[in-house]
């Protein structure tokens, strides 16, 4: 099951999100046939409690104006989960500034770069055409994104999987990115030992998309949909 969860916030515009976020995202989950629950927030336990992060194996994360709302233990039990491999993690647009994410990386992330909530054109090349959450996928415009610039400070990603462009500014962002985290990863400060031997792979899957500022359509956007359903299929690991 896929637990799709944002934080409830007033300033997603109904106009925009009548559903709110999760329920945007859920369109696409619900339009390629993949079970899911929508929680929030502002439920009790933050929408997180035990029994609902068992029943999942993708968590579907966005918030913005939030984070610091979310109980400390709910992240705590949903980066034990993700380290043993029992939870994969999709993270939206500023999703990456989450207590999750933060506790999963052990920092935080920031767009050194700047942002710009004004709508910006945003044009999307494809980076790794042959990783399956690139399948299918061709590059594409969004009219009314948010600009986010680069740097970031993520930590080195394992797939880059796209990168985005934006004119107004002339800069660009990593707006695909996965990693693999946990158990079964050994990290090296070298090249390793030769032969394709490396640090190894972890148990918890995780992929970030950059996509879905509140006052943008962009998470409707057919391209968009199809990403996210590619990568809950990754990071359920059936693909």
């Amino acid at each position: 099951m896929v637990l799709v969860w944002d934080e409830n916030g007033v300033h997603v515009p109904l106009s925009t999100h009548p559903l709110g976020v999760r329920g945007t995202v859920a369109e696409a989950l619900m339009d390629a046939g993949v079970s899911h629950e929508i929680h929030h927030l502002d439920e009790p336990e933050a929408g997180l409690p035990d029994e609902v992060l068992d029943r999942a194996n993708v968590l579907i994360w966005w918030g913005h104006a939030r984070h610091h709302e979310l109980p400390d233990d709910r992240a705590e039990a949903i980066v034990a989960r993700i380290n043993s491999g029992n939870l994969a993690l999709l993270v939206l647009h500023s999703g990456h500034q989450s207590k999750v994410v933060e506790k999963l990386f052990g920092a935080k992330v920031y767009s050194k770069g700047g942002y710009d909530e004004d709508s910006q054109t945003e044009l999307v090349t494809v980076c790794a055409p042959q990783h399956p959450i690139c399948q299918g996928i061709e590059p594409f415009e969004i009219d009314d994104e948010e600009f986010y610039g680069a740097p970031a400070t993520f930590p080195q990603a394992e797939t880059v999987l796209l990168q985005s462009f934006f004119p107004k500014y002339g800069r660009y962002y990593p707006s695909g990115l996965t990693w693999t985290v946990g158990e079964g990863k050994h990290p090296i400060e070298r090249s390793g030992a030769g032969k394709g031997q490396g640090e190894g792979e972890g148990a918890g899957r995780v992929a970030y998309l950059r996509f879905g500022h509140e006052t943008s359509r962009s998470l409707a956007h057919a391209m968009v949909q199809k990403l996210i359903v590619n990568a809950v299929r990754w990071l359920g690991k059936e693909t």
